[in-house]
């Protein structure tokens, strides 16, 4: 069951968000390509493929 407020990403998602990126595509086509927000894909990019902790507002 996905966590509240999100989604879990398959293993196969993850390493084609990064594929995509290593080919050169923008986050804006891989997002659309894949049915995810531009926000998710730049998160995955960041984090090398895997998210660590949820984005917390500095101002907390």
């Amino acid at each position: 069951m996905p966590p509240p407020g999100g989604s879990r990403r398959r293993p196969d998602q993850t390493s084609e968000i990064l594929r995509l990126k290593k080919v050169g595509c923008g986050s804006k086509r891989i997002a659309r390509e894949l049915g995810i927000s531009r926000n998710t894909v730049k998160d995955y990019v960041a984090a090398g493929g895997c998210r660590l902790e949820p984005r917390v507002p500095s101002y907390l």
